[in-house]
């Protein structure tokens, strides 16, 4: 009897946690309001949803700087705009382009149409 209560607290300690996490994905600072942009994008990432990290990456895209975003072999690739987005339109389509792609073609075919470059991980620029 004295396991029920414990799974119980420590599924609530779980869960309790985790809501608290971080939506934040390593990002490289492409104006002035990086700072504020940061901040601005975690609090309007809302926490418990799918993709919160690729939905932060767009947001940090849209206000013009550059996010990490890594795909299901394990690749990561920094994501750009190349013409201006929406904050909401590019949340929707790094996390839309996230979901379906297996490499690197499927997703800079899916994110390059839609007004984004995406350049391969290089260890000289990627610091975390």
């Amino acid at each position: 009897m004295t396991r029920l209560p414990v799974m119980v607290s420590l599924s609530l300690l779980v869960v309790g946690c985790t809501t608290q996490l971080s939506a934040r994905v390593p990002t490289l600072a492409g104006g002035a309001t990086y700072p504020q942009d940061l901040d601005t994008c975690e609090n309007t990432t809302p926490p418990g949803i799918a993709q919160r990290g690729e939905r932060f990456a767009g947001c940090m895209v849209a206000a013009g700087h550059a996010a990490w975003v890594e795909v299901a072999t394990g690749e990561e690739f920094l994501v750009r705009q190349s013409r201006p987005h929406d904050r909401k339109v590019a949340e929707d389509d790094v996390a839309e382009c996230y979901k379906i792609s297996k490499n690197e073609s499927t997703f800079g075919n899916c994110l390059g149409p839609r007004g984004y470059r995406i350049q391969r991980w290089d260890p000289r620029l990627h610091r975390r």
